[in-house]
């Protein structure tokens, strides 16, 4: 006994080690040969960065955007350079420290060359604190590259401008989290205004840039050395006013006083005049908009006048981190059982999580969070699944026997209830949905049967990802339909909602595979559900009238050209949850009962879109002259049908009805006729 329990410890302590190691070596791998780790880090650290307190706008930056307004105001683009000129003098009239331009003038102006001329008079009369953009002209095939800088006019130099590289530098994902120091050795925007308002050279020694004699913050992504923009916020946070109000005079009193103004491009869409396109960057502290390229260069300014430099750990302390959360962990799950063990390892991740926004907001020094928190679940994960392979050994070898047979629900219903293996069945409540695909034999006789596959594969790969993502269960494939269930193996009392939804996606991912449309049926009531068939072969489904009926409406489609059909006791589950329309009722072949049948348009989230408003008149114009035809009023409803269609006469249905009013006129039904309509075809 005491040597089977030392045995146990023993696995238990070498399986710890070894999941260890295997963690550690996974974090390597993955960190080294694929972008997952990475991008979840900057995903991490800019929900950080976008939660933590934010800056005040820097007191000494200010922003003159070239925006829409601009071009509104001065007409479209390329400009006179009098403009430029003329907001110099303004600025300058102002008081503004240094004026950065974010804007490119490499090519004299042939259609205003006295602008050029007046611009160069304005940049001299400023003095030495104007900065031109310049960019890198890169020309690249099989056998070289080249990469030429795109300077200013030397007229405009000569007059006594700076120049400073406008080029941003992008993550991988291509947002803008760093800017550069240097770009061939030059400096940018940011590095050249600050090292014309305080007169130190920038350099680079040895892969480390000083500032005069003062190594600063260096962080080697690309070729060129960058460093952390400490964004003060998001978009137009740090004051922002349209050129157009500068030369109107406009702009608050002391807007630009004693300040570093820049100058650049804000435009929403690409400018087709011959201006400049767009420039605008993902950001960390943008979630949904862009920010301008202007403003990124003054957030770096103001980081590099500030101080505030972002700093990231090094690799060592980072391995620092993994070894110690590793050992940690693997604490937990040899000294607690499964359950405590998560409890102490969620416990830990918390702690660090809120360590690691603590120092970020409070030191500006970015931990990493992502490799960390993956090796320690790793390691709880593997330590907790190794603990329970022997117990549940049995189980997993009934799992690997039978999860090629039935699907991933049916199997976990399974592996909860053996006693489920049995043939039989139990009845619910559920939404059965039945789709193929309109016209499949006549697209099957144009194709090759290698497209077919191929066509039928994506096919069914698009319904089966909707189907499954609504929480149904794909049950079976019969040619070119696909039948789903939703409401079992499991109950789910929003069934009938997420059938619909399914199928308004549904319809909206084949828009992809045009013109192959599919059309679809879904009914709910009460079936069975269960194992059908041999003792030696089974699989799990429903039968029953509603299932049948399911499979009927999705044949009603074709006689009314409608895309999704619905039964009047779906259509009471789901009310007020969709946009409906009461189509007909009906009486399928093989059935006495009438049933009556809705058209599923949309949901109400939409409600206010073009479409579902034009579908909501369709509606109403449609059910007066049903209500007409079902009151036998044939000359009424010939007029409204006659009406309704010219207004919508993309409705089908309502030609349909037309069509049926004219032939009652002719030749009024029985005296008892219950407006109920026979389907012929199934």
């Amino acid at each position: 006994m005491r040597d089977a329990k030392s045995k146990r410890k023993l696995v238990k302590i070498v399986s710890t080690v070894l999941v260890f190691i295997a963690g550690i070596l996974l974090v390597l791998i993955l960190g080294l040969f694929t972008p997952w780790l990475w991008q979840l880090e900057n995903a991490t650290y800019d929900f950080v960065f976008r939660v933590r307190p934010r800056l005040s706008p820097p007191a000494d930056i200010a922003i003159v955007s070239l925006d829409e307004s601009s071009i509104k105001e001065l007409g479209p683009m390329p400009w006179n350079r009098r403009v430029h000129a003329e907001l110099l003098k303004k600025l300058k009239a102002g008081g503004a420290k240094m004026v950065v331009f974010d804007v490119l003038f490499d090519l004299p102006s042939e259609k205003y060359p006295e602008g050029d001329v007046e611009f160069t008079q304005a940049i001299a009369l400023f003095g030495k604190k104007v900065i031109l953009g310049k960019d890198l002209s890169t020309t690249s095939d099989p056998q070289f590259a080249l990469e030429q800088p795109i300077e200013p006019l030397p007229a405009f130099t000569e007059a006594g401008a700076a120049t400073g590289f406008v080029s941003t530098l992008p993550d991988a994902d291509t947002k803008i989290r760093r800017s550069s120091w240097l770009v061939k050795e030059q400096t940018t925007l940011a590095t050249q205004a600050y090292s014309e308002l305080t007169g130190q050279k920038i350099t680079l020694r040895n892969n480390q840039v000083y500032v005069g004699d003062h190594p600063v913050p260096t962080e080697w992504v690309t070729q060129y050395p960058g460093f952390m923009i400490h964004y003060v916020g998001p978009s137009h946070t740090i004051p922002t006013r349209s050129i157009y109000q500068v030369l109107d005079g406009t702009i608050p009193p002391g807007f630009v006083k004693d300040k570093i103004v820049f100058v650049g491009a804000d435009l929403a869409a690409e400018n087709k005049t011959g201006g400049p396109g767009v420039d605008r960057f993902p950001t960390p502290v943008d979630e949904d908009t862009l920010m301008p390229g202007v403003e990124i260069h003054a957030n770096a300014l103001n980081t590099i006048l500030s101080g505030a430099f972002i700093r990231t750990a090094g690799p060592g302390v980072i391995w620092l981190l993994l070894l110690i959360f590793g050992i940690l962990t693997s604490i937990y799950c040899g000294a607690l059982k499964p359950v405590a063990a998560g409890v102490a390892t969620f416990v830990t991740i918390l702690v660090a999580g809120v360590a690691v926004y603590l120092i970020f907001a409070n030191y500006n020094y970015w931990l990493p969070s992502v490799s960390p928190t993956f090796l320690i679940v790793f390691v709880y994960s593997g330590n907790t699944m190794v603990q329970y392979r022997l117990a549940y050994r049995e189980r997993a070898q009934i799992q690997s026997a039978f999860k090629h047979y039935v699907s991933a629900e049916v199997l976990g219903e399974l592996m909860k209830n053996p006693e489920n293996l049995g043939l039989g069945g139990r009845e619910v409540e559920a939404t059965v949905l039945f789709t193929d695909i309109a016209g499949f034999s006549k697209i099957s006789e144009k194709i090759t049967p290698t497209e077919l596959t191929q066509m039928l594969n994506q096919y069914f790969e698009l319904l089966a990802s909707v189907i499954m993502k609504e929480g149904g269960m794909v049950n079976k494939f019969i040619g070119d339909a696909v039948m789903a269930i939703w409401g079992v193996p499991l109950e789910n009392p929003s069934h009938a909602i997420q059938a619909c939804r399914a199928a308004l996606q549904m319809h909206s991912a084949m828009l992809v595979m045009d013109p192959v449309k599919c059309r679809i049926g879904l009914n709910t009531g009460k079936m069975i559900a269960g194992n059908m068939g041999s003792k030696e072969r089974f699989e799990y489904t429903v039968i029953g009238d509603a299932v049948n009926l399911a499979s009927r409406l999705e044949g009603v489609n074709k006689p009314y050209h409608t895309d999704i059909m619905i039964s009047e006791m779906t259509e009471e589950k789901v009310r007020g949850h969709f946009l409906l329309r009461e189509v007909d009722s009906i009486r399928v072949v093989g059935k006495l009962k009438p049933v009556r049948i809705y058209q599923l348009l949309d949901t109400i989230a939409n409600e206010g879109a073009p479409e579902h408003d034009r579908w909501k008149q369709m509606i109403d114009s449609f059910m007066p002259s049903l209500e007409a035809y079902r009151e036998t009023s044939w000359e009424r409803a010939t007029q409204l049908f006659e009406t309704h269609v010219k207004i919508f006469p993309e409705d089908p249905v309502g030609k349909i009805y037309l069509d049926r009013c004219r032939a009652f006129t002719a030749a009024p039904p029985v005296a008892d006729w219950d407006g109920v309509y026979q389907m012929e075809t199934k």
